[in-house]
């Protein structure tokens, strides 16, 4: 180990953006690699690149070049993947100060971080647990920033977002719900599993609803996801969104006029916009 490679806790923990404290538990615990010299631990600069993130698209740059927004995405990961609420939340709050919008905090770092998140996962770089963390977390931070973004004043609608039985993940409707929150709608989130009963019956009750929006992310609840519409838009007559990873890409028998979204900022702007709600009442939808 050469003594040019090796540095302290201190600066490793502002490398990764990371707590001081969530540094030395990952010495302590073996994930990071480090050597006992004094009162203190030495770590290799090369051993923090396995702890860093893949970086994401970025959007604006610092003083020395670096975009900004990408450093924010990789230490929002990094501090998810280590259980680090408080270091997540600066990261949140250092955005909220520089001005950053509902959208750029919910879609743009939230919702990177997460597939960045879902990424490891899959590859084998972060366990079932450390993914069920890092959301249960990222919920959190989105309640916490919603108070900071949401519009004052009298709303603009309603929107009814939720996602069919059987449908496990509750995320992407709490990162929409945000969005549109922000521009002055009243948004009602039922969250993941909703049996197709509970959920027409509920939008029924909120009459007049601007909107409807329904997720769908893994395959197996697509299935629901056919009669949950077909009900929505019989009993409801409401304009239906229907997005999510599952509806992409695949052959679903939705209703006439039903179409499916690519991305979380398009369901938004299908949901926001005036002249889409007209075309799609009485009959038919946008979607998610």
């Amino acid at each position: 180990m050469s003594d040019g490679d090796e540095i302290g806790l201190r600066e490793a923990s502002d490398l990764l953006g990371l707590h001081y404290m969530t540094v030395y538990r990952y010495v302590r615990t073996g994930r990071l690699p480090a050597r006992r010299v004094g009162g203190g631990w030495l770590v290799r600069r090369s051993d923090l690149e396995a702890l860093a993130p893949t970086p994401a698209a970025p959007t604006e740059r610092g003083r020395r070049g670096r975009p900004r927004h990408e450093l924010r995405v990789g230490r929002l990961v990094n501090t998810l993947l280590a259980g680090d609420e408080a270091g997540a939340w600066t990261v949140i709050h250092e955005a909220l100060a520089s001005g950053a919008t509902a959208r750029a905090i919910d879609i743009e770092l939230i919702g990177a971080a997460m597939r960045e998140v879902g990424e490891r996962w899959a590859a084998g770089a972060a366990s079932v647990a450390d993914e069920h963390r890092a959301s249960a977390i990222a919920h959190r931070l989105i309640g916490r920033a919603g108070a900071h973004v949401s519009r004052r004043g009298r709303h603009r609608g309603r929107i009814m977002l939720g996602a069919p039985a059987g449908e496990m993940h509750s995320l992407p409707s709490a990162l929409l719900a945000d969005v549109l929150r922000a521009e002055g709608f009243e948004v009602h989130d039922l969250g993941a599993n909703v049996p197709t009963e509970a959920f027409v019956a509920f939008v029924a009750g909120l009459d007049p609803v601007w909107a409807v929006g329904v997720v769908v992310t893994t395959k197996p609840p697509a299935r629901a996801l056919v009669p949950l519409v077909r009900e929505l838009r019989r009993r409801a007559t409401v304009p239906v969104v229907v997005g999510g990873a599952a509806a992409i890409g695949v052959a679903l028998p939705l209703p006439a006029g039903v179409s499916v979204s690519q991305s979380t900022e398009e369901a938004a702007a299908l949901l926001l916009r005036g002249d889409g709600r007209r075309a799609l009442m009485p009959s038919g939808g946008g979607t998610l």
